[in-house]
């Protein structure tokens, strides 16, 4: 089994907690804004995998919602973590054992729910540390380790709406994301921003969803890409410029006069002369 890298900016460390390299005139953890994850190195997350992969005494267990929500995690979608997919809708079954080991290095034991999936044979870390649930694994495939980590979902519905925090980690790479999933959950794009690791730290920029463009609303010669404004102040309004578009209150784009909205060409069109005006 690969070893994998600590998660490091400066360089590796071992149990000590301290780091390898000149780091003189850097600013101080203590001197940064507070952060936004606590992680654990690859090295650890390694030994752990080791340590469940041999523990005694495993049983056979189901996991029927999938591995997020045993981890009380909100589920992540396969692409964001190297195209895994820990919340499959028929469940996961394997074998399951506990483990005690001091995974973050604090001088204190946590009591880490290890699965050993049946389909791929990968070992799956759980724990919990205060208010916050991680998932840890190792990719036997890719090489690649992955952290998961967030709040404790509470299962109260809009209270479970959070933000987490999704490195990947290997021999040469460590990187770190914010994922948004609160209001944008049903959204096809998830909203993620970059974060930046610092020892067993994680600060990142909250995710912010790129707004949509505002097409101009049309020019002299009649040609018009935005709806009109005050079709689209009805409540229920929808932006029709297509053929077939419906709506309970259906808008088009405004034209100047003696010009209709055309769905199949697309343009202000000018029926008098049967074509669209030329675009200035």
């Amino acid at each position: 089994m690969l070893c994998l890298v600590c998660v490091a900016l400066a360089g590796c460390s071992d149990d000590s907690k301290g780091t390898v390299g000149d780091n003189s005139g850097a600013v101080s953890n203590s001197d940064l804004p507070a952060p936004d994850a606590a992680l654990v190195s690859a090295l650890k997350i390694n030994a752990a995998v080791s340590n469940g992969l041999s523990a005694e005494g495993k049983e056979n267990a189901a996991l029927p919602d999938g591995l997020f929500a045993r981890a009380r995690l909100i589920d992540v979608k396969a692409d964001l973590i190297g195209g895994r997919d820990l919340a499959p809708g028929d469940g996961l079954v394997g074998q399951q054992a506990t483990i005690n080991y001091d995974i973050d290095e604090d001088d204190s034991n946590e009591s880490i729910f290890v699965f050993v999936a049946t389909l791929d044979m990968n070992a799956y870390l759980i724990w919990e540390d205060g208010d916050r649930c991680y998932l840890a694994w190792e990719d036997d495939l890719t090489d690649e380790g992955w952290l998961v980590t967030g709040p404790c979902l509470s299962g109260e519905g809009a209270d479970d709406t959070r933000d987490i925090v999704i490195c990947s980690l290997s021999d040469d790479t460590q990187t770190c994301q914010l994922c948004d999933f609160g209001d944008l959950r049903d959204e096809d794009d998830d909203v993620c921003a970059a974060c930046t690791v610092s020892g067993l730290e994680a600060r990142c920029s909250e995710p912010v969803a790129e707004p949509m463009e505002e097409p101009d609303a049309g020019n002299s010669n009649g040609v018009a890409t935005a709806c009109d404004s005050e079709c689209m102040a009805q409540d229920g309004a929808t932006c029709c410029t297509t053929c077939g578009c419906e709506g309970e209150v259906v808008c088009t784009p405004p034209c100047t006069d003696g010009l209709l909205w055309d769905c199949e060409f697309q343009c202000c069109f000018d029926y008098e002369v049967f074509e669209c005006p030329e675009a200035e």
